[in-house]
Formats: C-alpha cells, structure tokens, sequence
C-alpha cells in the first residue's frame, strides 16, 4: 500500500463519490462501482484482515469492523464519521465500490471465488457487507 503524508478532506470526497461519479454512472452505478471495487482490490492486493481495515483508513472509506465469520460467510460493518457524513447528506449514499474490494479482497485470500451484498442502516448510519464465498470452487492465482 501506498503511504501518504496528508490527509483528504470529506469536500473531496463527496465532490467524486456522491454527485459526480452518481451522475455520470447513472442506473449503472452501482454495479460499475462494485467493479471498480474489485478491481481496485486486484491492484492493492492484502494479505490480512487487518490490512483491509488499514486501507479502508487510509482511503478515508470510514472504519471496518470484521464482526463475524463462519465456514462460508462473514459480516463486516463500516461505520465512522465520513459514512455518518455521506448518509445524512446523500440519501442515495453508494458504498458498492467498498463491497466490491472487500469482496475481491476476501477472494484472494480465501482463494475462494467471494461476493459481498450491501445493508444500509440509516439509523444507526452503519453499512454492513456480508460476505459470502464458496468454500468448494478453488481459485488459482
């Protein structure tokens, strides 16, 4: 991962992710973002969940919590104060682009082909990623 010495504002942030990139992509959005995601993922590989977590800081993306896990799933929660940010400004506040690398990262580590289906929760302005892969199809890398 590329280490920067500055920080990125929410302005920055919000001027791309929830009303240029949303106007620009229009209905396909939020399938081009969870792409974009993956591939993204591809071009920062991780090897540990807590490099996943590093990143999502680094990125300004808010803060993972890797909840739960079992043999075939796992509930990841984003939360923080650019996710409580974008969800009250934005009510059509996008987080695929977040599924799509979790999901991506989450594949080449398992080895194990993975998506992520997104869970807003307004109220408690918290996303929660579940995860899910298939711990029977092996990826080759």
């Amino acid at each position: 991962m590329r280490d920067t010495d500055f920080e990125v504002s929410y302005f920055g942030i919000e001027i791309l992710r929830d009303n240029l990139l949303t106007k620009i992509l229009g209905e396909e959005g939020e399938g081009i973002l969870y792409w974009a995601g993956k591939q993204l993922a591809r071009e920062y590989p991780l090897a540990t969940i807590e490099e996943i977590i590093e990143f999502f800081k680094k990125a300004s993306w808010g803060n993972l919590i890797f909840y739960k896990q079992s043999k075939k799933r796992m509930i990841v929660y984003l939360d923080g104060d650019i996710v409580k940010t974008r969800m009250k400004k934005y009510e059509t506040a996008n987080f695929s682009l977040e599924s799509g690398f979790i999901a991506q990262q989450i594949e080449q580590q398992k080895g194990q082909i993975a998506e992520s289906m997104i869970e807003i929760m307004p109220k408690k302005t918290t996303v929660i990623f579940r995860v899910l892969w298939d711990d029977e199809t092996i990826i080759e890398n």
